[in-house]
């Protein structure tokens, strides 16, 4: 057993199909991708768009997914010499939806929606 230490990782649908995939980095050893075969994936992702197009960095969701309250915020690090994709990207489990949606974006303005079904949606900034 080989050890190694990683200095970075990152979690992310790197080709496309719905399911997260790591991609580590390590300090004295070559760089290694995790990447996930599951055949069936049941989420929501969200690419939230600031009045420019660019990603909403700071932006805040806030959801009911089943019985729980959540909350994400839109970022594009978490660690040292780190970076991630700023989609959001919600594991639904069992359920087919996330509802009562609250979008709080960087601005102070605040959007809601009513729910967003399984697959990817993108949700601009109102530019009034």
């Amino acid at each position: 057993l080989e050890v190694m230490m990683g200095t970075s990782d990152n979690d992310n649908d790197s080709d496309g199909d719905g399911a997260l995939d790591v991609i580590v980095v390590n300090r004295d050893a070559n760089a290694y991708v995790l990447h996930n075969i599951t055949q069936e994936t049941n989420f929501v992702e969200l690419d939230l768009k600031n009045k420019f197009g660019a990603p909403a960095i700071g932006a805040i969701v806030q959801f009911n997914l089943g019985k729980q309250r959540r909350r994400v915020r839109v970022r594009v690090a978490r660690s040292y010499f780190s970076s991630m994709s700023p989609l959001i990207h919600i594991g639904l489990g069992n359920n087919t939806e996330i509802k009562d949606v609250i979008v709080t974006w960087p601005s102070g303005k605040k959007t809601t929606y009513d729910f967003f079904k399984k697959g990817r949606a993108v949700i601009e900034e109102p530019t009034t």
